[in-house]
């Protein structure tokens, strides 16, 4: 059994970086798949739910939202339950990020907030940082540009302080957005000089592709 679970934590973790990458699709079945022989095993609670986590992100990926909420609400009832809090900052962005997909702006920040309440109770400062940068990105989408100035410079300074290159790379991806509605579009191509190679050789396809797209809108 021990095997086991250490060969499907490492199929989880493989599935959540090709996820990570932009290639949902590819891993969209090999998750299913192990949830599955999970479930038949009556495996562990907390592995299922870490993969329940990766699909919902795979699924938001690929635009299934309705699949993508219900796999994450399923994760986060179980961490809660169990009172497994480092997780749950996290789960929280991730729901944030969805309710936003789903044009639902402000549940979004009421989830964003809870995921930046619980991270700063837990000191945990790649998850503030991160959970600034999607506050940011809400900010924007909902006009209040002043604000998301705010969350995305804290976001930024935080993620660069601690070295989280990828996490930081996005920030300035959102930074760009920002300075796009505000119509600085110097500043728009100055952040995207900085994103757009790191997301090259990392290989991060969905924000490689959306900070390209960016960039020929100043075109």
């Amino acid at each position: 059994m021990g095997s086991a679970y250490r060969r499907a934590a490492l199929e989880n973790t493989r599935c959540l970086i090709a996820v990570y990458r932009g290639r949902a699709d590819a891993a969209l079945a090999d998750l299913q798949a192990g949830l599955a022989r999970l479930e038949r095993a009556d495996g562990s609670l907390g592995l299922k739910n870490h993969f329940r986590a990766t699909l919902a992100r795979a699924f938001h990926q690929l635009g299934d939202i309705q699949s993508a909420r219900q796999h994450l609400q399923t994760a986060i009832d179980y961490f809660e339950q169990i009172q497994f809090n480092i997780e749950l900052p996290a789960l929280y962005r991730l729901q944030a990020r969805i309710l936003l997909s789903a044009e639902k702006p402000v549940e979004a920040e009421a989830a964003a907030q809870c995921a930046l309440i619980l991270a700063r109770e837990l000191n945990l400062q790649f998850d503030i940082g991160r959970t600034l940068c999607v506050l940011g990105d809400i900010a924007v989408e909902s006009q209040q540009l002043a604000q998301a100035g705010a969350y995305l410079e804290q976001a930024l300074s935080i993620l660069h302080n601690i070295g989280g290159e990828f996490a930081w790379a996005q920030a300035q991806y959102s930074l760009a957005r920002l300075r796009m509605a505000e119509g600085q579009y110097a500043a728009v191509a100055q952040a995207l000089d900085v994103c757009i190679p790191i997301f090259e050789r990392l290989d991060a396809v969905i924000d490689l592709v959306a900070a390209r797209a960016l960039r020929e809108e100043l075109t």
